[in-house]
C-alpha cells in the first residue's frame, strides 16, 4: 500500500514539473508582426532582441533599407515591424548618370536626399517604364508637384536639365578703313601712303545661356570700343607729267593733237612796221619772241603754259 502510493506521488510530481514548464515556455514566446514592403507577416520567437528575431527568421535589411524599430530595441509581445525596401531609381544631371537606392517617398525627397538643387528654371522630365510622364508639373522652386509625380517608383529615371547664364567678355578686332586722297602734286598712277592703317580693338560682352550643360543662346548686351582703328590714308596721283628734251618733267592738265605753224613779226603777217608802237606785240601784250606762241583763244587760253613737241616749253601769247 505504500508502494502504490510513493508511485502516484511520483507520477503527480512529474505532470506537476511538465506543467510548470510548458508555462513556462509560454511565458517566453512572443508574437510578432513584420510588415515587409507592405507585406504582413505573424511570427512567433523566444529571442530577446530586433536584430536576433531578424537573423533567425533570414530576415536581411540593408543598409539603404529602412527599418522603424532599432535592432538592439528588446523584443515584446505583439510588437510590429515595418520595413521599407530601398528601391532603385536613375537620375541623370546634365548627362551625368548616378544610379541610387532610395527609401524616399516623394521625387522632392529623393533630391534633397542626394544634395540636388533644382531651380525654376531647370528641366525635369520623369520616366517610368520606358514611357514619359506628361503630367509633369514644375512649381515656383522648381520642385515636381502632383501626387504621380512625387511618388517613387522601382526603375524611375529622373532627367534633370539645369539652367545656366553667364556674361562673357569677347575681344574682337575692328578693321580699319582706307580712304583714297586725291592728289593734283603726284603724277597720275602713283600712289602714296600717307597714314598707314591699325586694327583696331572692341568688347563684346555677351550673356550666355546653357542648358543641360550646353550653349543654347548667346546675346549681345554690351559693345565697347577698347582701342579705335587709324585710318589708312592713300594718296592717288592725278597730275600729267610730260617729259622735256632735257629730261625734266612737268605736269601737265590736258593734252591736244594740233597742227602747228609759223609767224613772223612781218607787216605782211602783222600788219605793223618797226617804229607802230604795237610793233611785235601780241594780243596779250606780250612780245613776240621764242617761247610766246600763238593760239586760238577759244581753244587755249592766253597765258595758258604750254609744250610743244619738238618745239619746247611756251606760253599761249
Amino acid at each position: 500500500m505504500t508502494r502504490r502510493i510513493s508511485v502516484i506521488a511520483m507520477v503527480t510530481i512529474i505532470l506537476a514539473l511538465c506543467t510548470g514548464t510548458a508555462g513556462a515556455y509560454q511565458l517566453l514566446v512572443k508574437e510578432v508582426t513584420v510588415i515587409d514592403n507592405n507585406v504582413s507577416s505573424v511570427y512567433k520567437t523566444t529571442k530577446l532582441t530586433v536584430e536576433e528575431f531578424l537573423a533567425e527568421n533570414e530576415i536581411v535589411v540593408e543598409f539603404v533599407d529602412r527599418i522603424d524599430q532599432p535592432k538592439i530595441l528588446e523584443i515584446k509581445d505583439h510588437m510590429t515591424i515595418t520595413i521599407k525596401r530601398a528601391v532603385p531609381v536613375t537620375i541623370v544631371v546634365d548627362g551625368k548618370v548616378k544610379e541610387v537606392k532610395t527609401c524616399e517617398e516623394t521625387v522632392k525627397d529623393l533630391l534633397v536626399e542626394e544634395q540636388i538643387s533644382v531651380n525654376e528654371k531647370d528641366i525635369v522630365t520623369i520616366e517610368l517604364q520606358d514611357e514619359v510622364v506628361p503630367e509633369i508639373s514644375v512649381t515656383q522652386k522648381g520642385i515636381i508637384t502632383g501626387s504621380l509625380q512625387d511618388q517613387v517608383v522601382p526603375a524611375m529615371k529622373i532627367e534633370i536639365q539645369t539652367y545656366r547664364e553667364e556674361i562673357i567678355p569677347e575681344e574682337q578686332e575692328v578693321p580699319f578703313e582706307t580712304e583714297m586722297r586725291i592728289s593734283t602734286e603726284l603724277e597720275k598712277g602713283k600712289t602714296n601712303v600717307v597714314q598707314e592703317g591699325t586694327v583696331g580693338t572692341k568688347e563684346n560682352t555677351f550673356k550666355v545661356i546653357y542648358i543641360g550643360g550646353k550653349e543654347t543662346s548667346r546675346q549681345l548686351v554690351k559693345e565697347e570700343i577698347i582701342k579705335k582703328p587709324v585710318t589708312h590714308i592713300i594718296e592717288e596721283g592725278t597730275a600729267r607729267m610730260v617729259m622735256t628734251s632735257r629730261d625734266t618733267s612737268h605736269r601737265y592738265t590736258k593734252m591736244m593733237t594740233m597742227t602747228a605753224t609759223a609767224y613772223t613779226a612781218s607787216f605782211k603777217d602783222t600788219g605793223k612796221r618797226p617804229g607802230d608802237p604795237w610793233f611785235g606785240i601780241t594780243a596779250s601784250g606780250m612780245k613776240a619772241r621764242y617761247g610766246v606762241i600763238a593760239v586760238d583763244p577759244k581753244v587755249i587760253p592766253l597765258g595758258t603754259r604750254l609744250y610743244v613737241e619738238g618745239y619746247g616749253l611756251a606760253i599761249a601769247g
